[in-house]
């Protein structure tokens, strides 16, 4: 933007009186106005690409969250393609229901596993849940109390 700057500036620095351009041509016929005008010496490119760098800092965040979406997306493509990640008995394969889910992944404190597999027969089953107040699953007989 400041190479862009630069090049607009020389193309068009006679029409640009008012800005006081040190190397105005005296024969635009703002004489009047030169006794008024003082050498703009302290505004250089530098300046103008700090002004630009300011400006365009918000710009580069958002870059950033849709390369980052970009990201979970083919991550969530890869889990969906992996062959390894197939039940042969239900005959399910993995999906990956939302782009953010290696990030969730990461938040997980407590895995439940039986090593051996003796106990669950290396077999999971989804039980109960409640969720405000809402059971979820199979839960009669489970003792249910509210946790304090």
């Amino acid at each position: 933007t400041t190479i862009a700057r630069a090049a607009w500036r020389a193309s068009n620095s006679k029409q640009l009186w008012y800005l006081c351009d040190e190397n105005m041509d005296e024969n635009t016929g703002y004489s009047l106005f030169d006794e008024n005008c003082e050498p703009l010496s302290t505004y250089t490119d530098a300046s103008y690409w700090v002004t630009f760098f300011i400006l365009y800092n918000n710009v580069l965040p958002l870059s950033l969250y849709v390369t980052i979406e970009f990201v979970n997306l083919c991550q969530a493509e890869f889990v969906n393609s992996d062959v390894e990640m197939y039940d042969d008995k239900s005959n399910t394969p993995a999906r990956a229901r939302t782009s953010n889910m290696n990030g969730d992944l990461g938040q997980i404190e407590y895995i439940f596993s039986d090593k051996t597999g003796t106990l669950t027969q290396n077999e999971m089953r989804f039980q109960c849940l409640s969720v405000s107040g809402v059971m979820y699953g199979e839960c009669e007989g489970i003792i249910t109390k509210p946790v304090e």
